[in-house]
Parts: structure tokens; C-alpha cells; sequence
């Protein structure tokens, strides 16, 4: 699915950066649970150092401990240093624990808190981009961006506790290390560039697989909506085996990709095994000479062996928050080329408010595409006067949808103008032009809330008053009153609980409440039963009343009383009048009837 997006230059470059944005805001919560990081580091490492001065005590070995009980007056130093040792870890327990709390929460606050900005900022972007990006790209996709590359983002911002940690832990020890013995330190650290090597192979590795995971985790989503959104088609023609075939092929190149992460992510952790072994063993072996000339303590060997073996924990931990972080970067990939995205219908920066039309609409020499030179309307000139109601009416595919999808600027004309009031619709805020176009498509759509929400969805801030009153002039009050919960019933995903006459009914009811001063109808009353019908035109009736109205005709029977019929032919307005003037005409509108009254 990855591409159906426009791929950007520089797109993969700077991830890093662009996700550390979204945490700067966080700052505070970073440098205080850095500080907790810090001292739950420094309690950490100070423990092999105290274990090492205890058993030069236990040999009788002088140490900094046992000089400072002796200077405290200590009539026996070597035993109470020995005793200090189990108080000494208990408290180390009990802050070391306090402290990890507050690294743990209020990094994995910061982390969380910038992933729900980027989810916000991803369904912001995508409800503001143009309808034309939808028109090319299948729904599941962007759930799954949404979703899916947004939850491993979350998962990897819970993963910055041990980054900062770790991070900071590595810089103790080996400052530690540095101070205590710097010749074994250097001898410990030859180590590192194997292991950073070693990271970054695999980490961009890790990187490509992750970007084919989020790609194939998308296609399953993807899949998903589309045969649930259809499960009725599926069921109709008895598909289920059909689709169980084509979910295989699309599962199967999940679980591979899956597999590719699972193979490098375990490849990792016994390479890194490896070069810990390797620098700890190193490190005893040399200690261990160093002891028997007597270059140093047993009790400093045992404190140095610690701390190698207590460094290459966090280390570790790095490397494996190394590999998330980069499958990390490949999800980010895919959420940022949803924000990069430009929407193409924009406002101009100085765009006006468009006051109350009263004027009507006009169009002046409008072509239009969706694909580059194959126009779907060519040269439309037309002028729609204030409370007229015209209907459209031609063969499929002829370009009538597209007219009335340019006046709310859906899309831009290719050439010419729409003119609303005499005003370009390309110099008006999108907010002023929409909220005056009401529309009722022929497929209503309808969230699964309650009745009383979808119809004040035409206008939020209407009382339960108006939107009763709504609902009586769409005919729907009666049927809904029979509901269980009346108005406050939930009528489920896209309204299945009702019938489609009641759907529409709610939609008109929805339009009437946004009172608009330009109505756009597609015709809804062609697959109704009578009665349904019937209602639905007295709504219809009641809801144009005063406004400029175009209506999307299907059936030509309904069309016989309306203001102006326009005839649509290849993008062409080929015909216009009323019902029984173009019935004289003897042409395509002739046609049309002759063709439709005879299948009827």
C-alpha cells in the first residue's frame, strides 16, 4: 500500500529528529526522570564497588571504608565495614526502587504523551486532505497508520525509560570504571565498536523488515474493512471459501514479514552475548594476573567484574531498544507521509467570508478531471437562480455528481469557475461556503450513535426542541418515537438497525436542521417501497422550499415538476427546459424516458 504515497525526497531522512520534536514540549518530565535515572544508576553501580572494599575488609586490606570508620573512631573498623554491607543494599533496594518509579512513569508519560500528539495530529491531517486523495486509496490503509504503525510508536516511546536509563547507567560505570582502574577499563571497552557494528547492521536491517511489516500489516487491515464494509455481496454470492483464499495469500505475507523481524531480532541477542563474553572474560583473565602480582586486591577484582558485568546490561538494553527504535523509524516513515501530505484544495491565505448567499450559483466555462486530459465535464456554463430547484439527469458516468461535488469545492475546476453570489468559490473560506451546502446522498450515511446525535450533526449546537422539529418535517418523528429509547437509540454501524426509508428520513432531518441555503439531493427514492416514498417526497417538499436546490434524478418520473431539467451527454449540458418542452425536443431527454417508461 506504501505506494499509493507520493514519495517525498528526503522521506527516511531526519526521522529521528522529527519524532524528538514531538517530545520537546515534554522537556520537564525528561530532565526529572533523567535526575531519577541518574541516582538509580549511581545506587546500581555503587553496590559492586562497596562488595569489592567489603571483601579487602574481609582480608584485612585497608579501603576508603575502612579509613573512613577509623577516622569516625571505630574501635573496629574491618567488621563494621563488613556490617554496613547488608544495610547498605537494603536501602539501595528501597531508593534505588523509589527512584525507578519516577524514571519509569514520567519518561513513559513524555513518551505516551508524544504519541497521542502524532495519532492527533495523523486524523487531523487526514480529515483535512482532499477527496481526491481518497478517491485513490483503499480506508484500510489509513487505519492501519493510524492504528497499527501508531501503537508501535507507542510501544517504542514505553521503551525510552531503559533508553534513558540505560544510556545513562553506561556513562556511570564506565566513569566509575575509568576512576577505579583505568588500564582494565580500556580493556573492556574494545569491545564496543563489535557491538556498535554489530547494532547497526542489524539495526537497519531490522528497518527494512519493520517498513515491509507495517506495509503487509496494512494490506491485512486494508482487506479487513473492505470485506466487512461488503460481508452482504460476500454472503449473496456465497464467497466465503473464495475469501478465505484471497485472506491466506495477504495473512501468509504478513506472518513472513513478521518472521523476517522475529529472525533478526534473535540473531541479536546471541551476538551480543557473544562480545559481553568475550570483554568479561578478557577482563577476569587479565585481573586475575594483576591480583597474583599483586597490582591489586582481590576485593578490587570482584568490584571490577561487577561492573563489566552490570555494563553490559544496559548495553544489551540498548542495542534491543536500538532494533525497536529502528522498526520504530519505519512505522514513523509511513505516519509521516500522511502528514506531509498536501491537501490540493486550500484556502487562499486571504480568503473571504462568504456572507449569506441570496443570489444563486453560477458556472461560468467549467471543465473538469479527475485524471489528466480525460475531462469528465467540458465548457458548462449554467445559472441557477436563488430557489429554483433544478434536476440533473442523463446516463451513468456523464458527469453529474461531479458538477454538484464542485460547489462546495469537493474538487477545483480544471478551468473556468463556480461562482456563488458572484463569488468564486476558490476565494471564500471552506468553512463559510460549507456550512451554507446541505447534501442527501443517495447512500446515507449514518455514525453508529444515537438518532438525536446523527440528525444534530447538521448542526451541533441545536437543542433537543429543533431537533424534534427537524425530525417532524422529515417525516421521522413517528418511527423514531417507536424506538426503544426514542431519540437517544443507538441505530448502530452506518444505521443498520433501520430500514433505508428511515435512514433517508434521518438524513433529510439531518439537512433540514443545517438549514442551507444550497441543497444538493441524490435522489434517494428509487429502491424504496411506495409508502416510504411517499413520505420521503413530502420531506423532500418541505426541505427545498426556499432554497437553491439541485437534484441528482434516477428516476425521470420524479422530475416532472421540477423549476429546470438539465440534460447531461458526455460531460455536456446537451439539453435543458422543462419536463414537457424537452419531451417536443425529440432527443436525448425523449430517449431517456422512452427507454426508462418501458423497462417500468
Amino acid at each position: 500500500m506504501g505506494i499509493l504515497f507520493r514519495k517525498k525526497r528526503g522521506v527516511g531522512k531526519g526521522i529521528a529528529k522529527r519524532l524528538f520534536r514531538y517530545l520537546l514540549p515534554h522537556w520537564r518530565l525528561l530532565l526529572f526522570g533523567t535526575i531519577a535515572s541518574v541516582v538509580a544508576g549511581a545506587m546500581e553501580t555503587s553496590l559492586p564497588v562497596v562488595v569489592g572494599m567489603v571483601i579487602d575488609a574481609l582480608s584485612g586490606k585497608a579501603n576508603t571504608v575502612t579509613d573512613i570508620m577509623r577516622n569516625l573512631g571505630a574501635e573496629e573498623p574491618f567488621r563494621l565495614a563488613v556490617n554496613i554491607l547488608p544495610a547498605y543494599v537494603l536501602a539501595v533496594i528501597l531508593l534505588g526502587g523509589f527512584f525507578a518509579f519516577f524514571r519509569v512513569y514520567l519518561v513513559s508519560l513524555a513518551g505516551q504523551r508524544a504519541v497521542l500528539n502524532i495519532r492527533q495530529q495523523v486524523f487531523g491531517r487526514l480529515q483535512r486532505l482532499s477527496l481526491s486523495f481518497f478517491d485513490k486509496r483503499r480506508s484500510g490503509d489509513f487505519i492501519s497508520r493510524i492504528v497499527t504503525d501508531v501503537a508501535v510508536l507507542q510501544d517504542t516511546s514505553g521503551s525510552l525509560k531503559d533508553l534513558f536509563h540505560s544510556a545513562v547507567t553506561v556513562i556511570i560505570i564506565i566513569t566509575v570504571m575509568f576512576i577505579r582502574h583505568w588500564q582494565l577499563s580500556l580493556l573492556t571497552v574494545f569491545t564496543f565498536p563489535i557491538l556498535v557494528q554489530v547494532i547497526n547492521v542489524l539495526g537497519e536491517r531490522n528497518r527494512a523488515a519493520g517498513r515491509n511489516l507495517q506495509q503487509r500489516l496494512g494490506e491485512i487491515s486494508a482487506y479487513l474493512q473492505e470485506i466487512f464494509a461488503n460481508i452482504r455481496l460476500v454472503k449473496a454470492f456465497s464467497r466465503e471459501e473464495y475469501e478465505d483464499r484471497r485472506f491466506e495469500r495477504v495473512n501468509r505475507m504478513g506472518f513472513l514479514a513478521w518472521m523476517r523481524t522475529v529472525r533478526i531480532e534473535a540473531t541479536l541477542r546471541p551476538l551480543m552475548e557473544l562480545c559481553s563474553g568475550l570483554g568479561t572474560v578478557a577482563v577476569f583473565w587479565f585481573g586475575c594476573h594483576l591480583v597474583l602480582s599483586g597490582s591489586m586486591t582481590t576485593g578490587m577484582l570482584m568490584e571490577f567484574t561487577g561492573l563489566v558485568i552490570i555494563l553490559y546490561q544496559p548495553i544489551k538494553r540498548l542495542g534491543q531498544v536500538g532494533t525497536m527504535m529502528q522498526k520504530a523509524f519505519a512505522a514513523a516513515e509511513r505516519v509521516f507521509e500522511l502528514t506531509d501530505e498536501k491537501p490540493l484544495i486550500m484556502e487562499k491565505p486571504n480568503a473571504l467570508v462568504l456572507p449569506r448567499i441570496h443570489r444563486g450559483v453560477e458556472f461560468k466555462d467549467v471543465s473538469f478531471e479527475y485524471i489528466p486530459k480525460r475531462l469528465v465535464l467540458r465548457d458548462i456554463n449554467l445559472k441557477v437562480e436563488e430557489g429554483e430547484v433544478v434536476a440533473l439527469v442523463g446516463p451513468s458516468g456523464v458527469g453529474k455528481t461531479s458538477l454538484v461535488n464542485l460547489i462546495p469545492r469537493f474538487y477545483d475546476v480544471s478551468a473556468g469557475a463556480v461562482l456563488v453570489d458572484g463569488v468564486d468559490v476558490r476565494d471564500v473560506t471552506l468553512a463559510s461556503l460549507r456550512s451554507q451546502v446541505g447534501i442527501v446522498p443517495q447512500e446515507t450515511v449514518l455514525f453508529a450513535m444515537s438518532v438525536a446525535e446523527n440528525i444534530a450533526y447538521g448542526r451541533l449546537n441545536a437543542t433537543r426542541e429543533d431537533i424534534i422539529s427537524a425530525a417532524h418535517l422529515a417525516n421521522a418523528h413517528r418511527f423514531i418515537s417507536r424506538l426503544p429509547d426514542g431519540y437517544d437509540t443507538s441505530i448502530g454501524e452506518r444505521g443498520a438497525q433501520l430500514s433505508g426509508g428511515e435512514r433517508q428520513r434521518l438524513a433529510i432531518a439531518r439537512a433540514i436542521l443545517s438549514d442551507p441555503r444550497i441543497l444538493i439531493m441524490d435522489e434517494a427514492t428509487s429502491s424504496l417501497d411506495t409508502e416510504s416514498e411517499q413520505l420521503i417526497q413530502e420531506a423532500i417538499g418541505r426541505l427545498i422550499s426556499t432554497r437553491t436546490t439541485f437534484i441528482i434524478a434516477h428516476r425521470l418520473s420524479t422530475v416532472r415538476r421540477m423549476d429546470r431539467i438539465l440534460v447531461l451527454s458526455e460531460g455536456r449540458i446537451v439539453e435543458e427546459g422543462d419536463h414537457e418542452s424537452l419531451l417536443s425536443l425529440g432527443g436525448v431527454y425523449e430517449k431517456l424516458c422512452q427507454a426508462q417508461f418501458q423497462a417500468y
